[in-house]
């Protein structure tokens, strides 16, 4: 693949993205493992809490079931069975039976897990992995047909799209500090996912504030045209979106969003090749 030969094969992309999707769901189990002291019985992530915020609050047996299911060792059961899985799409992507049954299990994983932290800890990585592994998964049904490959791809990259295209038009129209500049260096305030030192460098530097906040919102809501607009322009998007998720993580601890988004950027690519190759430009 160093040859970028995937640019033209679907199923040689759609392979890089299930591995990267793979990595995806390795990072976020081996981080609820990590901090499994927050989702404990007792703690604030704890389902006792969670679940009086919760449509499982019932006594009905669906929701005793999922209660056994996401109490703390049950959580972290599901959570050892998501990096066992992850791991296995790692290492074996081109096996045709254990492939799609990892793909299944990761879905269903990811599902409940996602389930479980409903209302208060789903962000928007979790949510397109899951879009993700739900696309892979689909595909199953006819791993070796070409339209359904290709299909699939499309569908990610588009959501990719769309994703960051409407988180940056959300920033544009319902917050001013992100229209007059200043949103990065305030977010970077924030008492609990922030940087004090670099918060304060940006108050003494308006300008390089401005610069990295239009910077940011002008990536989002222009990365659609990263499907439309071949592979040297996408790689930038693309580049560009890399190196935001890499400074959200570093100066904000908001990691998981790069890992999440990592899968769809092989499909970006792709569709933006097979786009500029129809439209003959």
């Amino acid at each position: 693949m160093t040859d970028l030969s995937w640019l033209r094969d679907p199923w040689t992309c759609a392979e890089l993205v299930t591995r990267l999707a793979g990595l995806s769901v390795v990072v976020s189990a081996a981080e609820w493992l990590m901090a499994r002291r927050a989702f404990a019985d007792d703690a604030v992530l704890g389902w006792p809490l969670l679940r009086q915020h919760s449509r499982l609050r019932g006594d009905g047996l669906v929701a005793r079931t999922l209660g056994t299911l996401f109490d703390a060792r049950g959580f972290a059961a599901l959570q050892v069975v998501r990096l066992l899985a992850g791991l296995a799409l790692l290492s074996l992507v081109a096996h045709p039976v254990a492939r799609p049954a990892t793909l299944f299990l990761a879905t269903v994983a990811a599902c409940l897990t996602n389930l479980r932290q409903f209302g208060v800890g789903v962000i928007g990585g979790d949510r397109m992995r899951l879009l993700v592994l739900g696309a892979l998964t689909l595909r199953e049904l006819s791993p070796d047909s070409e339209p359904a490959t290709r299909a699939t791809l499309w569908f990610i990259a588009g959501q990719c799209a769309l994703a960051y295209g409407t988180s940056g038009l959300l920033k544009w129209r319902q917050t001013p500090e992100w229209r007059n500049g200043s949103a990065v260096g305030l977010l970077l305030q924030h008492e609990f996912m922030g940087d004090a030192r670099i918060a304060a460098w940006f108050n003494t530097h308006p300008v390089m504030n401005r610069a990295i906040t239009w910077a940011v919102l002008t990536l989002e809501v222009f990365f659609p045209l990263a499907l439309v607009s071949g592979v040297p322009v996408a790689a930038v998007f693309v580049t560009g979106a890399l190196l935001m998720h890499l400074g959200i993580g570093h100066f904000m601890g908001l990691a998981p969003f790069l890992w999440a988004f990592l899968a769809s950027y092989p499909a970006v690519l792709f569709t933006s090749a097979q786009v500029r190759n129809w439209l003959g430009w």
